[in-house]
C-alpha cells in the first residue's frame, strides 16, 4: 500500500492538469455525454486585440480577452480540444481542467472549466464559441467581437503609478474600478485581495455603470483567487454609483472567492454573476448573499454555501431575485428575464435556496424567470420559491432539490418549508404561467414544523392560481416523511403530469397520469440521484413542447424513445446511450463507451473491487483501502483519426496485485492486465479496441 503523501506527489507528477481537490471530491459519479457540451461563459463579449499578457508565449498586445467557459467532454489536457471563436481558432488554450474552484461544479454537475485566448483574427461583430474535441464539435455560445481595453490587477502593481496595462498595472481592486470605462475587461491576479471596507461598508463599490453591450467586467486570471469581503464586512462587492445615487449597472464578476456580513455580490441591469464561491456564516437582514434587481440578469455557475447561521431572521436568503418596491403609484416598471442556472447550493442556514419575492402595492412586477440546472442540497427553507409578483412565463426546470425546507424555524418568524414553492400570479397580470418539470425532489419538508400544512416536497399556494397557470410535470418526487404537495396546496387544475411519486402512498389527485414507485436511484444514501437500470422512470416523461435537449448532466434527452421523469436521464436506456453504467466500482469513459474495472489483492490475502472515481471523460483512478490514498490512474483516448483505434494507458502508486479490465460496450471487446502482487505497478500502454 502507498502512503497518501507518496501517492499525492506522484499523482502531480502524472496528471499536472487535474487540481487535487477534484482527485479527492466526493459525489456522485457519472458519464459525459458524448460531444462537447458548452454551458455557459463568464464574458459574453469582449476585444480580440489588446491583451498585453505575454504568458504562455504569447505576443504582448496582439491578441484578446481570454474567455472561460464551463462545459463536459473537453478533454484532458488543453490539446484535446480546438476552440473557435468569431470564426477563428483560438490564440491558445490557456487552462483545462475540473470546475472544482473556486465555484465547485464537479460535485454535482462534474463539470470543466476551459480558459482561453480569442485570437485577432476573430471577425468582429456577434459571433459564437464552439470546442470540437475527437471530430465533434459542441453547441455554441454568443459571443460578440468589439473595443475595449484589456486591463490587469496584480499583486506586483502600484495604485499610484499604475496605468492598468500589464506591465504597470494596479495593485487593489478599488483602483481599477474607478479607472474603468464601458467595455473594459479587468484581470484580477492571484493573490489580489480585498477583506477591508473600501466604502459604504463595502470592499468594493463598483461605481459607474458599463453600457448595453458593453460592459465593465472583473475576471479573475484563470487559475488565480482573489478574495472579496470578510465576515465582518457588511458588502463585499456592493453595485451602487454614489455620484449619481443609482445601482451600477451592466457589470460582470467572476471567478471571486466571496465573504460577506450580509451581500456578496449584487446584481442589476445587464448584468452577469458567474462562478463566484459565496459564503457568509454571520449573514442576516432583508437580502440575499447574492441579490438581483432590474433586467437581463444572469447568475451563472456560483457556489453558495454557509449562508446564514442560528442568527440569520427568515427574510434572508442565499440568492434574492428582487425588484423596485414602492407604495405609492403608479407602479414600477416590471423586471424581466432573470436566469438563475448551474448553481450550486447547499448547506445554509439561511431561509430559501433561491427566492423570488416582492411586496408593497405599486411594486414591480417580476417576470420571465428561467431558473434551472441547478443543485440545491441541505436548505433549512424553501429550497425554489417564484413568489408574491412573480407573473409573466417561468420556468423551474431540470434542478436536483434535495433535503430543502428542513427548519427548524427562524428567531423572528415562521415559514413554509418545502422543496420547490410556488406563489406566482397577480391580479393585475392575468396569464401568468409556471413550468415545473423534470427535477427531482428528494427528502424535503419539516414535519415538526408550527405549519405542517405547508410542508411537504411540493407547495402551490391557493392566492395566485386564479391568475397563473401552474403545470408540474415529469419531475421525480420523493418523500421521506413529509407529503408530496403539501396540504395547503391549491386546487391544481388535473392534468397529465407524469410525475413518479414515491415514499408518501398515493399520488396527487391532479395528476392523472402519475407513477407511484420506487425512482431506482443510483445510490440515494450515497447521494447519487441518477436512475439505474430498470427505473420506471426511464422513457416515462410526457413530451415538452418545445422539449430539454439536456438533463442536469448534460446527457442529451431522449436517450431512448422518450425523456426520462426527473433531472437525470438514464444514459443505458438505448437510442444512443450505452451500456456502461457509473457506480462505485466502475469508471465509463468516452461517452460511457467503455466500461473500466478493477480488483486488487494484498500481502494479507484480503482482495476486493477497486473503488472508482472519475476524473474526466476520458480519465478516472481506483482506490483500495481509502479514498485520499489514489491506487491506479486510467485513461482511454480516441486515436480513431490517427491509427483507427482506442488507447488504453493506466499507470499505479502499489505494489499489490492490480487487475484492470477494460470493455468497449459498443462492440462487446474486452482485455485486462493483471500486475503481480509484490511488483511495482507496470506502466499499461496499448490500444486494444478498433474503431469507430
Amino acid at each position: 500500500m502507498s502512503s497518501p503523501l507518496r501517492t499525492v506527489l506522484l499523482l502531480r507528477a502524472l496528471l499536472p492538469c487535474v487540481s487535487l481537490a477534484a482527485l479527492l471530491s466526493g459525489g456522485p459519479s457519472a458519464a459525459q455525454a458524448t460531444d462537447p457540451v458548452l454551458y455557459f461563459s463568464d464574458l459574453a463579449s469582449g476585444p480580440a486585440t489588446g491583451n498585453g499578457d505575454p504568458s504562455g508565449g504569447a505576443a504582448a498586445g496582439q491578441d484578446g480577452v481570454v474567455v472561460t467557459v464551463w462545459g463536459r467532454g473537453l478533454g484532458s489536457v488543453p490539446a484535446d480540444v480546438v476552440v473557435t471563436c468569431g470564426g477563428a481558432t483560438a490564440a491558445r488554450v490557456v487552462r483545462l481542467a475540473n470546475a472544482d474552484a473556486p465555484a465547485d461544479l464537479w460535485a454535482w454537475h462534474r463539470m470543466q472549466k476551459l480558459s482561453f485566448q480569442v485570437s485577432h483574427l476573430a471577425a468582429a461583430g456577434a459571433g459564437t464559441i464552439t470546442a470540437t474535441r475527437g471530430g465533434r464539435t459542441s453547441n455554441p455560445l454568443p459571443f460578440t467581437v468589439r473595443d475595449g481595453r484589456v486591463l490587469f490587477v496584480r499583486t506586483s502593481g502600484d495604485d499610484a503609478t499604475g496605468d492598468g496595462s500589464y506591465a504597470k498595472p494596479w495593485r487593489t481592486i478599488p483602483a481599477a474600478v474607478a479607472a474603468m470605462l464601458p467595455g473594459d475587461v479587468t484581470y484580477v491576479g492571484d493573490g489580489v485581495d480585498q477583506t477591508t471596507a473600501s466604502a459604504y461598508d463595502a470592499a468594493v463599490a463598483l461605481g459607474a455603470s458599463g453600457e448595453p453591450g458593453r460592459p465593465k467586467a472583473l475576471v479573475v486570471s484563470p487559475g488565480g483567487r482573489s478574495r472579496v469581503g470578510a465576515a465582518g464586512v457588511g458588502r463585499a462587492f456592493f453595485a451602487y454609483d454614489g455620484e449619481l445615487d443609482r445601482p451600477s449597472s451592466h457589470w460582470v464578476l467572476s471567478g471571486f472567492t466571496v465573504t460577506t456580513r450580509e451581500v456578496g455580490l449584487q446584481g442589476f441591469d445587464g448584468s452577469r454573476l458567474v462562478g463566484n464561491f459565496v459564503t457568509a456564516p454571520e449573514g442576516d437582514g432583508l437580502d440575499g448573499a447574492i441579490g438581483v434587481w432590474g433586467s437581463d440578469v444572469e447568475v451563472l455557475g456560483n457556489e453558495l454555501t454557509s449562508i446564514g447561521g442560528a442568527q440569520s431572521g427568515k427574510l434572508y436568503h442565499a440568492i434574492y431575485l428582487n425588484g423596485t418596491r414602492r407604495d405609492d403609484p403608479p407602479r414600477a416598471p416590471a423586471e424581466r428575464n432573470r436566469e438563475v442556472a448551474w448553481n450550486h447550493i447547499h448547506d445554509n442556514r439561511c431561509n430559501r435556496g433561491i427566492n423570488a419575492y416582492s411586496e408593497q402595492a405599486n411594486s414591480a412586477f417580476l417576470a420571465d424567470h428561467r431558473i434551472h440546472d441547478n443543485a440545491v442540497v441541505n436548505q433549512h427553507g424553501d429550497g425554489i420559491l417564484l413568489g408574491s409578483y412573480v407573473t409573466g412565463r417561468n420556468e423551474i426546470v431540470n434542478n436536483l432539490v434535495v433535503r430543502a425546507g428542513l427548519g427548524p424555524e427562524w428567531p423572528d418568524d415562521v415559514s413554509s418549508h418545502a422543496g420547490i414553492r410556488v406563489a406566482a400570479g397577480h391580479e393585475e397580470a392575468p396569464g401568468t404561467t409556471v413550468l415545473v418539470a423534470h427535477n427531482t425532489v428528494v427528502g424535503c419538508g419539516y414535519p415538526d414544523g408550527p405549519i405542517p400544512d405547508e410542508s411537504g416536497q411540493l407547495y402551490v399556494q391557493p392566492e395566485g392560481l386564479p391568475y397563473s397557470s401552474v403545470t408540474i410535470r415529469n419531475n421525480v418526487v420523493v418523500s421521506t416523511g413529509t407529503p408530496y404537495a403539501a396540504p395547503a396546496t391549491g386546487d391544481l387544475p388535473p392534468h397529465a403530469g407524469g410525475n413518479l411519486f414515491s415514499g408518501a402512498g398515493t399520488a396527487p389527485s391532479w395528476d392523472t397520469s402519475a407513477i407511484v414507485a420506487d425512482p431506482r436511484f443510483v445510490d440515494a444514501a450515497g447521494n447519487d440521484f441518477r436512475l439505474a437500470e430498470g427505473s420506471p422512470a426511464v422513457d416515462a416523461a410526457v413530451l415538452l413542447s418545445p422539449p430539454l435537449s439536456r438533463d442536469l448532466l448534460g446527457v442529451p434527452r431522449p436517450q431512448g424513445s422518450a425523456p426520462d421523469i426527473g433531472a437525470y436521464e438514464y444514459a443505458g436506456s438505448g437510442g444512443g446511450g450505452s451500456a456502461c453504467t457509473a457506480d462505485a466500482t466502475t469508471l465509463c469513459l468516452n461517452g460511457s463507451r467503455f466500461r473500466v474495472t478493477a480488483t486488487y489483492r494484498d500481502y494479507a490475502g484480503h482482495a476486493g473491487s477497486a473503488q472508482a472515481v472519475p476524473l474526466t471523460s476520458d480519465t478516472g483512478y481506483f482506490w483500495f483501502f481509502a479514498r485520499e490514498n489514489v491506487e491506479s490512474v486510467v485513461k482511454v483516448l480516441d486515436f480513431c483519426s490517427v491509427n483507427g483505434r482506442w488507447a488504453v494507458y493506466a499507470t499505479g502508486l502499489t505494489d499489490v496485485e492490480v487487475s484492470l479490465t477494460v470493455t468497449d460496450t459498443t462492440s462487446g471487446a474486452g482485455k485486462s492486465w493483471t500486475n503481480p502482487l509484490g511488483t511495482p505497478f507496470q506502466l499499461i500502454r496499448d490500444a486494444p479496441f478498433s474503431c469507430p
